[in-house]
C-alpha cells in the first residue's frame, strides 16, 4: 500500500504524522528520502513487527510524504489506515492519558492474580482450601498481561513490539485451561472428561503453534484449521 500526501495539508496542523499499523512494515519517505521505517524482523518471537503507533516528524522544507505499507502477513492486512497530523508532544501526551483507565484496570488484573496465586502457595499446605482460588489467579494474571500489552500505553513505551505480541498470544491461548478448571472447581460440576478434554484441545493447540511458530514454518497470525489442513 503507497499513500502520498502534500505537506500542505499537514502543515496547518503540526510537523508530526501519527498512524497506526498492525503487524506490518513501513517506510516513510519526505520527498525521496527516507525518513522513519519499520522493518520486518526474523525472530523466534516471530516475523511480524508487532502492533505499532508510528510517529514521524516531517523536516521542513518538505513538499510531498510518501508512506508505504507491506503487511507481514496475508491473513492480517488492514484494509484502512487512518492517518492524523499535528504536534508530537499533544499526541503522544492524547494516547497515553486516553489509556490510563486500560491501564489502570490491566495492572489491578495482574496484582490479583499474583495475589491469589500466592495466597494460595502459602496457605494450602496449612489449611484445606480450595484450588479454585489458584485457577482464578492463573487466569486473571494472563487476562491484565495480555489486556496491557494491548492499551496504546503500552504499545508507545514498550519497544520490543514483537515480543509484546507474542506474550499477548501466548496469555490469550493458556487462559482457556484455568478459566475452565476454575468453572469447574467453582461450581463443583461434577465431571471429568468434558473439562479434560477442553483442556487438553487447549493445550495441543498451544504446543501446536509454538511449534510451527519457533521452527518458522508459520507466525501466531497465520495459523488457522486451513493452514493446519492444506
Amino acid at each position: 500500500m503507497r499513500i502520498v500526501f502534500s505537506t500542505q495539508e499537514i502543515s496547518d496542523t503540526g510537523h508530526c504524522v501519527r498512524f497506526f499499523t498492525s503487524h506490518m512494515a513501513v517506510w516513510v519517505y519526505a520527498d525521496d528520502k527516507l525518513i522513519y521505517s519499520v522493518e520486518q524482523l526474523h525472530s523466534v518471537f516471530g516475523n511480524s513487527p508487532g502492533v505499532i503507533w508510528n510517529f514521524v516528524d516531517i523536516p521542513s522544507e518538505t513538499e510531498q510524504l510518501t508512506v508505504i505499507v507491506r503487511a507481514a502477513y496475508p491473513q492480517v492486512r488492514q484494509k484502512k489506515i487512518d492517518f492524523y497530523a499535528g504536534d508530537t508532544g499533544r499526541m503522544y501526551k492524547y494516547l497515553l492519558y486516553s489509556s490510563e483507565a486500560e491501564v489502570i484496570v490491566s495492572l489491578l488484573e495482574i496484582m490479583v492474580g499474583v495475589v491469589l496465586i500466592g495466597y494460595w502457595l502459602m496457605a494450602h499446605k496449612r489449611v484445606p482450601i480450595e484450588r479454585d482460588i489458584s485457577y482464578f489467579g492463573v487466569f486473571a494474571l494472563l487476562t491484565g498481561i495480555w489486556t496491557f500489552n494491548e492499551t496504546k500505553m503500552a504499545t508507545i513505551l514498550i519497544s520490543s513490539r514483537t515480543a509484546c505480541a507474542f506474550v499477548s498470544a501466548v496469555s490469550l491461548m493458556l487462559m482457556i485451561p484455568p478459566f475452565v478448571q476454575f468453572m469447574k472447581c467453582f461450581w463443583k460440576i461434577k465431571d471429568r472428561w468434558i473439562s479434560e478434554t477442553i483442556c487438553v484441545m487447549a493445550y495441543l493447540n498451544f504446543v501446536i503453534q509454538m511449534l510451527l511458530q519457533l521452527t518458522g514454518i508459520l507466525g501466531l497470525r497465520q495459523i488457522s484449521l486451513e493452514d493446519l489442513v492444506c
